[in-house]
């Protein structure tokens, strides 16, 4: 992963027992009267979610010999600005000299997910005058995210995450909360067994963290058996921005390579339980991190460290999943020499592949149709060899750096293409089956300096730095709303495409609204178009890139036009009919005749219901004619029946035959 190569496992160990999940020390502002701390949340990054209490805190002191008086007062305001509450309040009728408190502001509910601004100004005086007051601003940014639960978790979904080794402490609960399954991470090879031969550090602190965050917050590890242990390994010279210098080589020996699998088994043993996904290594096709690549540390050698690692671990944990290759790129030339090492073998002593795509040709958001097209190739490629194994994509990752000129594949991208960009990738991934596991970099950035592509790969700004600490970006929100529409409840069911300009409608079924839900979105910035699209329903809801209930229409035949655009749009809808002749939407008994053939649809069917049937009954005013019964058996039904003669009125109603309730609004055609 990108410069991540883990300090040494024994001195994070350290830091594991002294990380605090409380707010880091507040800063303090000496007013002319009052001693003034920091806005701060109970929560990380002051990311609430769903109608949870938005409270901030400020403590407030009175440094003086004599008693203080005052008020506050407050706004907030949303993305746009526009003030969406407001409030003023007697606050300190009297602070005696030298005393202390805690302003508590509970904010009134916000019912609409995004972000906003408190702007607080308090008001003191030593005089208890109005006049006199002497103001002061203070402020602080917080978002408002669409809550999820476990049946919303994305099981394909994660972030490359340094959680154990340091990093956010507050991360695990970050990712829960935004739906993903899986973290990854590195164990270095040299942290664990940093200064002695086979003198192994203990990892018993490392296990019962990822033990923790497997059975309590349901977030999987990936392990990257990973780095270079100058124990073993040679050294080599390597051009470090013009200077040379000295780094150590990949193992390359067989004692060397030995030795790191010594180190996979010890790994393995002393993780089993809570852990069961290891990686071996990152990027061995890059320079970056195997300085002496197609030198002396080529395919064929990376084979060989494969097989051992592979050996290893089963020897230990049997059960466990061994992913290889961890290619930079989607590098066949470096997978087949890989593959090519282990013919007449019968194995190739990996139970997944890995690959890592940053390198996109276009700057206008995520080229969907290109990485559709790689991936579906690579996939031709595996099989083609009788490679049936997983495939993971444990990298990918839209930075939101603003140097165009630096240095890396391609120029940064605005916070909302990266939200875009996302929802995009997870969609495209799910609709056509490219990826068993998508493994976003990464969770927060790593800095604050936004000319470095580096620092800026996160969906949180840096936990480390500035006033937010971990506030979210819109992708952090718009992947939130991604998962609760159409992440771990949701199965893909229909697609409409316009890849001329690059705009789709996606169907999924939710399982948890037992809703048809259609994601609208187009590739790039600035794409905008308008879309007709046959529902086949009376009434939609349209949610917005957040999850915010926008509008809500209605269609007598289900057509809708609707503007589709970069910005990701859900449309949810239930369990209706549409009754259609030749093809064509009718919604009352004009143009119909005796005999005539009309097809009843029923959109996403009730799953729960064990004995459902749709029954259609026709009549002649008041008088019975008769009627056809069909069970339904899957998520969409579809039937045919023919028109009596002197039918005028035909009532479609779809039931739950057990206790003979209906299951949604019965269809009269009249």
């Amino acid at each position: 992963m990108k410069k991540r190569i883990l300090a040494a496992v024994c001195a994070i160990f350290a830091c594991i027992t002294s990380v605090s999940f409380t707010s880091p020390a507040l800063a303090e502002r000496q007013g002319q009267y009052i001693t003034y701390g920091d806005l701060v949340s109970a929560n990380p990054g002051n990311i609430f979610y769903g109608s949870e209490p938005i409270v901030f805190a400020m403590s407030i002191i009175n440094p003086n010999i004599y008693t203080v008086y005052g008020r506050y007062s407050y706004t907030v305001t949303d993305e746009t600005g526009e003030v969406v509450y407001s409030d003023a309040q007697q606050g300190l009728p009297a602070l005696a000299a030298g005393r202390k408190f805690t302003r508590t502001i509970t904010l009134p509910r916000i019912e609409k997910y995004g972000f906003y601004k408190l702007n607080l100004t308090e008001y003191s005086n030593n005089k208890n005058s109005e006049a006199d007051m002497v103001s002061e601003e203070f402020s602080a940014d917080f978002s408002v995210c669409i809550p999820l639960d476990k049946s919303d978790v994305n099981k394909s979904f994660g972030f490359n995450q340094a959680i154990v080794n340091s990093g956010n402490p507050a991360a695990v609960s970050l990712m829960k909360q935004v739906g993903a399954n899986w973290h990854r991470e590195d164990v270095s090879w040299v942290g664990v067994e940093p200064n002695e031969k086979e003198k192994y550090i203990p990892l018993t602190q490392y296990k019962d963290k990822l033990m923790h965050m497997k059975n309590d917050d349901g977030i999987d590890t990936v392990c990257i058996l990973n780095g270079r242990n100058s124990l073993y390994c040679g050294q080599a010279w390597k051009n470090n921005g013009g200077e040379w210098v000295k780094v150590t080589k990949m193992p390359t020996t067989d004692d060397a390579i030995k030795a790191y699998a010594k180190f996979c088994a010890y790994v393995a043993r002393n993780l089993k339980g809570a852990v069961s996904h290891y990686e071996i290594y990152n990027e061995w096709n890059s320079t970056q991190f195997n300085p002496t690549y197609k030198v002396d540390a080529g395919a064929d050698v990376y084979a060989k460290v494969l097989k051992e690692a592979y050996n290893a671990i089963k020897a230990e944990d049997p059960g466990s999943t061994v992913i290889g290759c961890a290619t930079a790129g989607i590098d066949t030339d470096f997978i087949t020499e890989v593959l090519d090492a282990y013919n007449g073998e019968g194995k190739v002593y990996m139970d997944a592949i890995s690959v890592h795509c940053y390198d996109f040709e276009e700057e206008n958001g995520f080229p969907e149709q290109d990485f559709r097209t790689k991936v579906e190739g690579f996939k031709a490629f595996l099989a083609a060899r009788n490679l049936n194994i997983p495939i993971w994509l444990s990298e990918v990752g839209f930075s939101t750096y603003d140097n165009p000129t630096g240095g890396f594949f391609v120029p940064g991208c605005t916070e909302d293409v990266q939200l875009n960009s996302m929802v995009m990738l997870g969609a495209v991934n799910k609709v056509y089956g490219l990826f068993n596991k998508v493994i976003q970099y990464g969770l927060n950035d790593r800095g604050i300096d936004k000319t470095t592509i580096e620092q800026n790969w996160g969906v949180l700004y840096d936990y480390k730095s500035g006033a937010l600490k971990n506030g979210a970006k819109p992708a952090y929100l718009g992947l939130a709303a991604m998962n609760y529409f159409i992440g771990g409840n949701a199965e893909f069911t229909d697609k409409t495409e316009d890849t001329d300009n690059r705009q789709y409608a996606f169907g999924f079924y939710n399982r948890k609204l037992n809703k048809q839900v259609t994601l609208l979105i187009g590739g790039g910035p600035g794409n905008t178009g308008e879309k007709t699209l046959d529902l086949g329903c009376k009434t939609i809801d349209v949610y917005d890139k957040y999850g915010n209930l926008t509008e809500q229409r209605s269609s007598e035949d289900g057509s809708y036009t609707i503007t589709v655009s970069s910005e990701p749009v859900y449309l949810v809808y239930g369990s209706e009919f549409a009754v259609k002749k030749n093809g064509k939407a009718i919604a009352d008994m004009s143009g119909l005749n005796g005999g005539d053939s009309l097809e009843i649809i029923l959109r996403e069917t009730d799953a729960a219901a064990a004995d459902q049937k749709v029954i259609a009954a026709q009549f002649n005013g008041e008088r019975f004619i008769k009627a056809d019964s069909f069970t339904v058996d899957g998520k969409t039904f579809s039937g045919n029946i023919t028109v009596a003669e002197g039918a005028d009125r035909i009532k479609i109603v779809y039931w739950d035959m057990d206790d003979l309730t209906p299951l949604c609004d019965c269809y009269e055609i009249n």
